[in-house]
């Protein structure tokens, strides 16, 4: 029995001060990593659910048609929050940036989001574009 405990604890380096050696691809699901991410209550939810500033809904069902080719209260001259002629033109990447065309860079108050999750957020972007 010790040496199945011993195999089993060997098969499992460190400890869950380090939870994201236990994550998944995150990416495998852009929506869903979207959603998690920036589709917090008080963020990027339907009004229903706690968006307190009605700002974008990225966490309900349908976000194409609610994003691309959609330009935002907040910014109309800036171009489309996705815009499925230029995705890179797109507001919802811009706004990743250290400094956007238009308000605040996304995350709000917290730290900017690692290389690997900005291409996630292109990958939803470009399925928001094929979704159309």
């Amino acid at each position: 029995m010790g040496a199945l405990l011993c195999g089993v604890c060997v098969g499992c380096a460190g400890d869950l001060k380090d939870p994201g050696r236990f994550a998944l691809n995150a990416c495998e699901d852009p929506t869903a990593f979207v959603a998690a991410t920036c589709g917090t209550a008080g963020c990027h939810v339907s009004p229903d659910a706690g968006n307190l500033l009605g700002t974008i809904d990225l966490a309900s069902p349908g976000a194409a048609a609610r994003l691309v080719d959609q330009a935002t209260a907040m910014c109309p001259d800036e171009g489309f929050l996705v815009d499925s002629t230029d995705r890179t033109q797109s507001l919802l990447l811009d706004k990743l940036t250290a400094t956007p065309k238009c308000g605040e860079s996304m995350p709000f108050l917290r730290p900017p989001l690692s290389a690997t999750d900005k291409a996630c957020v292109a990958k939803f972007v470009d399925q928001m574009i094929t979704a159309m």
